[in-house]
């Protein structure tokens, strides 16, 4: 299985989740900071109904040290990922 990780401030994440929507052997992980996007944009990912389209609500504190902790370590070489953070 191949994880796909998407942080997101709102369109990389839809975009990201109907890419894989559907694949064998993807799974997409999209990390949705809480009341920092549009309603619309929050629906375009929370909605996608696909077992393999996994989004994860939070506070940024919460993701800003995962973000890091992936971006800057050997996990970064092993995990296919997309930043396109704006927060």
């Amino acid at each position: 299985m191949t994880y796909f990780i998407v942080a997101t401030s709102g369109d990389t994440g839809s975009s990201s989740l109907e890419a894989v929507r559907r694949t064998k052997n993807i799974d997409a992980i999209v990390l949705l900071p809480k009341d920092r996007i549009s309603r619309v944009q929050e629906l375009q990912m929370t909605t996608v109904v696909s077992d393999n389209c996994h989004v994860i609500r939070g506070e940024i504190e919460f993701f800003r040290p995962m973000t890091i902790l992936i971006m800057g370590g050997p996990v970064l070489d092993c995990i296919p990922h997309i930043f396109s953070t704006g927060w």
